[in-house]
């Protein structure tokens, strides 16, 4: 059987605490050293509800990193994953906030 993809398991959350540990789970996945040696905009303080999640998106995509830093592929791994995350949680928010949960929240008039 094969093991889902990360991409996957955050296709499959329905919450926000969902998203938040395969967030947790997915950091937890590299190696402590290679994250210690990320520049400090790059380390995230923590990830305890789906605000952190977002919040670290957006601080490693702001993070202007050359392809000639030695920290950009995983940059780049990092952010491209937190960034599906906080759109996950984005569309999550929507269909919540939606009211009858179709996750349509622009109403047609007649």
């Amino acid at each position: 059987m094969r093991t889902p993809t990360w991409q996957e398991r955050l296709d499959i959350c329905r919450t926000e605490r969902e998203i938040v540990e395969v967030s947790r789970n997915y950091f937890a996945s590299f190696d402590h050293f290679e994250i210690s040696r990320l520049p400090d905009p790059c380390k995230p303080s923590r990830l305890v509800c789906g605000a952190d999640v977002s919040q670290y998106a957006l601080a490693l995509a702001d993070y202007g990193c050359s392809e000639s830093d030695g920290h950009a592929e995983l940059i780049h791994r990092l952010a491209a994953f937190f960034i599906q995350a906080h759109l996950r949680l984005a569309r999550i928010a929507e269909t919540t906030n939606d009211g009858d949960g179709d996750g349509d929240s622009v109403k047609q008039s007649a």
